[in-house]
């Protein structure tokens, strides 16, 4: 019985892999655009690949809102930058749950303004 189910999790991890291999051949043509975005404080490589994937004309997407979600979050746990300041001003006059929303649009305008891989964008979140 435990040898089943050991075979079943190694047959799981070669289809994740496989998986992986898929999604990293997929998002190789955006990969100047991923590390771009992974500049924006709260984004990492797995929430620029959301923004990429969702931001194909519909931006009101709940995926997209998610990953900015947990991108808002990360946020207003740091101490430095311009967008934990940002969020911290926010949230002390008109809540936290308005601060999220705030530091999440900020974020994918920064993320759309963003001009090419090769030039990032001279915004107050980068400085």
């Amino acid at each position: 019985m435990v040898t089943f189910d050991l075979d079943e999790l190694d047959s799981q991890d070669l289809r994740f892999a496989a998986l992986d291999a898929q999604i990293i051949e997929a998002f190789e043509p955006f990969r100047g655009h991923i590390e771009i975005l992974s500049t924006i404080p709260g984004v990492k490589t797995a929430i620029a690949q959301v923004i990429i994937a969702e931001t194909g004309g519909d931006k009101a997407n709940k995926y997209l809102k998610a990953a900015l979600g947990r991108a808002a979050l990360k946020v207003a746990k740091q101490k430095d930058g311009f967008l934990p300041k940002r969020y911290k001003r926010i949230a002390n006059r008109r809540g936290k749950p308005r601060a999220i929303v705030a530091t999440e649009h900020t974020i994918i305008t920064d993320a759309t303004t963003t001009p090419t891989p090769t030039e990032p964008a001279n915004t107050p979140s980068r400085n």
